[in-house]
């Protein structure tokens, strides 16, 4: 499952900040477009927390980020889930 985030307009990109409301899984910042959201260059990629902070190596010029995540955290239910509360583009 992914997200597609477009900015108002091209700008420097170092970290992408996801508040979620589960521990585990995983995400991945990716360099790609909606079309092919598992594919491009993999810029950076967490283990989820309440606080997960994508950093890119370098920043990058970019109008879209795509935010993977190729594996769902279990919530206290023991639901493959996703709560995303709130995202930070720094």
């Amino acid at each position: 499952m992914g997200l597609e985030i477009t900015l108002a307009a091209e700008a420097n990109v170092s970290e992408v900040a996801l508040n979620v409301a589960a521990n585990g899984g995983n995400v991945q910042w990716r360099a790609t477009d909606a079309s092919k959201p598992s594919g491009g260059e993999l810029i950076a990629e967490s283990t989820m927390s309440s606080e997960t902070i994508l950093k890119a190596a370098e920043p990058v010029r970019t109008s879209t980020i795509i935010i993977w995540f190729n594996q769902l955290p279990v919530n206290g239910a023991g639901e493959n889930r996703i709560e995303l509360l709130e995202i930070e583009v720094r």
